[in-house]
């Protein structure tokens, strides 16, 4: 699976696995308690309905290991000063042609809002999966009320998608990288 070794950096920030970027003994508490602050009301107002409401270390810990039996969950970090400021949260399916699809989720800090890292972080993400040579296509799903994670994958060249199953919450956005 090409996601397994997604890691990039940008002008701002890095985006690798939380185990490269949090060393030491107390890194899963670090992790726990990054997503305990990052998923605030604000934060997850927009995204399922499971994911609302107070975060708690427990909480934080199943949460994030939820996310990653589902696929790769990667933190994203200042690149001068290590701070993360979200999660970037991938699946993958393989196709039969040995390509990829990926599907994508981001979750930005609301301390780190209005700053443009949304868009540079899909912006590394689309060039990782340019010089992977297998991923076909990267999808990721906005709510109606989201209108600033539409304009993010918009300006990253993502375009509306038609679908077999409709999503009555939000639209579908995908970038093909390959033919």
């Amino acid at each position: 699976m090409a996601i397994r070794t997604c890691s990039f950096v940008t002008d701002r920030l890095v985006v690798d696995d939380w185990s490269r970027l949090l060393a030491g003994d107390s890194a899963e508490t670090i992790r726990d308690s990054f997503v305990m602050s990052l998923l605030s009301d604000a934060v997850t107002r927009d995204l399922p309905s499971g994911w609302q409401g107070r975060y708690d270390m427990d909480r934080a810990a199943s949460w994030f290991a939820e996310r990653q039996r589902e696929g790769t969950v990667l933190l994203i970090a200042g690149r001068s000063d290590d701070n993360p400021v979200g999660l970037l949260i991938l699946s993958e399916s393989e196709r039969s042609d040995g390509a990829s699809d990926i599907r994508v989720g981001y979750v930005i800090a609301e301390s780190a809002w209005g700053q443009g890292l949304a868009t540079e972080v899909v912006a590394g993400l689309a060039d990782w999966c340019r010089a992977n040579g297998t991923i076909r296509s990267v999808v990721g799903g906005v709510a109606d009320s989201s209108g600033a994670s539409a304009r993010v994958l918009q300006k990253n060249g993502f375009i509306p998608t038609l679908t077999d199953h409709h999503r009555d919450d939000g639209v579908e956005y995908t970038l093909a990288i390959m033919p």
